[in-house]
């Protein structure tokens, strides 16, 4: 899977409630479903406190920075849905290693 670099919102690119605000406005994403992948409860419930962003799917990722309370707590949240990462790769058809490597390499170095 190959991810053109303009399509990755990283921490330069803002808030990410303004960032979502900001895609699902572009008329591109016009009738498409939404999906949010975060891995912070906190960012997650930020966006369930915008009136705006009722139509995007939220995922907490359970491989991400979160504890085992926090995903409790996630899971009492009707908004939000758990992914773990082994399902959310499924998703995208690929292999759990080559996410990460991804991530590692773009991110980290």
């Amino acid at each position: 899977m190959s991810i053109p670099p303009e399509r990755i919102y990283g921490l330069g690119t803002g808030p990410k409630v303004e960032v979502l605000k900001q895609l699902q406005s572009k008329p591109e994403h016009s009738g498409l479903t939404l999906h949010f992948v975060e891995d912070r409860l906190a960012t997650l419930k930020n966006v369930i406190k915008e009136p705006h962003l009722d139509k995007w799917n939220l995922y907490l990722g359970t491989w991400g920075y979160n504890t085992p309370s926090e995903r409790e707590e996630a899971n009492t949240i009707s908004r939000i849905n758990l992914v773990d990462l082994h399902d959310f790769c499924a998703k995208l058809n690929i292999v759990p290693t080559l996410l990460l490597f991804t991530y590692k390499e773009r991110f980290l170095s």
